[in-house]
């Protein structure tokens, strides 16, 4: 968690960028170049999360080396959990910035209510209920939960992206 909540203040950031950016050529009404910055930030948010992902698969021992002996026979059970979060939390982590990069293409269009309900509907309708039954019924444990939001995640990309398409098609017509 303290790795994600890291590195997901950073997608914040860029998602706040691109909301600025979008902004300013909406208000001057470039929409190509609105529509050109919003891929483009939300491209380098999943490339920035796509070198972190590659981070955690390569050095998990490393990263979890700062809270825990990986040596220790005593912690080869926790070691290897945290092995398992990290690469189920690196593909968490590149959904999730696109994700949060798309809240801020659609706060630059002023479409904010979108992006909570289907924060509800991917979060609190698809991922909990997946993620109880894989992680109970299933019995995959926590690592349920995390794929579960993944899941969530990934279906709350598509439905933002779609979002856009629309808001841009509709909304905005190009000089």
């Amino acid at each position: 968690m303290q790795y994600l909540g890291l590195m997901m203040s950073m997608i914040f950031a860029v998602a706040q960028a691109i909301t600025v950016r979008m902004g300013h050529l909406i208000g001057a009404q470039d929409i190509n170049a609105a529509k050109k910055a919003a891929d483009i930030g939300v491209l380098m948010s999943i490339l920035f999360m796509c070198v972190i992902a590659i981070i955690y698969w390569v050095f998990p021992s490393v990263l979890a080396g700062f809270a825990f002996d990986v040596n220790d026979p005593d912690n080869f059970v926790i070691v290897s959990e945290i092995k398992k979060f990290l690469a189920i939390t690196a593909v968490f982590q590149i959904v999730e910035s696109a994700r949060i990069s798309l809240f801020g293409v659609l706060r630059a269009v002023k479409d904010t209510t979108f992006t909570l309900i289907t924060s509800i509907i991917s979060f609190w309708c698809i991922a909990l209920p997946i993620g109880y039954l894989l992680a109970t019924k299933m019995q995959f444990g926590g690592s349920g939960y995390w794929w579960a939001m993944v899941l969530g995640a990934g279906v709350s990309v598509v439905l933002l992206r779609w979002r856009f398409g629309v808001k841009m098609k509709y909304s905005y017509t190009t000089p």
